[in-house]
């Protein structure tokens, strides 16, 4: 049996709007979701890493595209030099500086190429790991990346610490709901699940969440990533009844994560970018 653990990254975590963390437990081909935990602060995160075991999917950028750290390492070639190194740089920045680093950098570039895509996030449909507003995915970064670098967890890919119990791997839930979508909705659909707006939050939303749910506990993922998913029956209302998302999100995460856990290099290609990282999803190994 395998430790897993799905987490739902926020970057400025407080009581309204936690990092949501759930612990599952991998059996052969189930994965028991046995429990959730929320972090209200950073530093509850940062004392967490220092002492969780198993295999962690966090749904956050753990790395940078290679095109911006080329065009910093003109400067300091630091940049380049490893995930190390460069996490070991940002880390020293305060928020308001690193926000300054990437608006200068995008400053004097033309329109369509002010924020870059790392190989992986071409193949996943994600978003740039630079992106400071929207979905500020880029502010994940600053605020998760020197957590790992100071716990001393085993980033595969990024950061190998053989010795360490604790393996921590970048995953994409919105590939899962994705392929949950293609197998209970009609082909061409979009499901809208979440908001974190409360004048967005539906009905039809809830009642997407309740077809998720269901769908996952009958198996519908069996196919894709190997995995039947056990919600114990508080933790399924505890999904339905959160219109933000973020508990089912890490529950996806988890998915990702125990899928990965079973694959050679946790389902990383060999040739993958150590500078930028990558993510793990079946999608992409293919």
């Amino acid at each position: 049996m395998t430790q897993i653990w799905g987490v739902d990254v926020t970057s400025a975590p407080r009581k309204r709007k936690p990092i949501v963390a759930v612990q599952a437990e991998l059996n052969g081909r189930i994965l028991r979701i046995q429990d959730m935990i929320q972090f209200t602060s950073l530093a509850d995160v940062n004392t967490w890493l220092k002492h969780v075991d198993g295999v962690v999917g966090v749904d956050a950028p753990l790395g940078q595209p290679r095109r911006l750290l080329t065009h910093l390492a003109e400067h300091d070639s630091a940049w380049m030099q490893s995930w190390t190194s460069y996490v070991g740089i940002i880390s020293k920045l305060s928020k308001a500086e690193f926000e300054t680093l990437l608006n200068s950098y995008r400053a004097d570039r033309p329109k369509g190429d002010k924020q870059h895509l790392r190989h992986c996030d071409k193949l996943a449909g994600a978003c740039s790991p630079m992106m400071l507003y929207g979905v500020p995915v880029a502010k994940m970064f600053f605020a998760l990346a020197p957590l790992l670098l100071c716990a001393k967890v085993d980033v595969p890919l990024l950061r190998s610490i053989p010795t360490s119990v604790c393996h921590v791997l970048e995953v994409y839930p919105a590939l899962v709901v994705q392929a949950l979508a293609k197998l209970i909705l009609d082909a061409g659909q979009r499901v809208s699940y979440k908001s974190d707006t409360v004048s967005k939050q539906t009905q039809n939303q809830q009642h997407a969440r309740v077809k998720m749910v269901s769908a996952l506990s009958q198996g519908v993922l069996e196919e894709g990533y190997g995995l039947r998913l056990e919600l114990p029956p508080q933790l399924q209302d505890v999904i339905i009844n959160d219109p933000k998302g973020d508990v089912l999100d890490a529950a996806f995460a988890a998915v990702q994560a125990a899928w990965a856990s079973q694959q050679d290099n946790f389902g990383i290609p060999q040739d993958a970018d150590a500078l930028e990282g990558w993510i793990s999803d079946p999608l992409l190994s293919r």
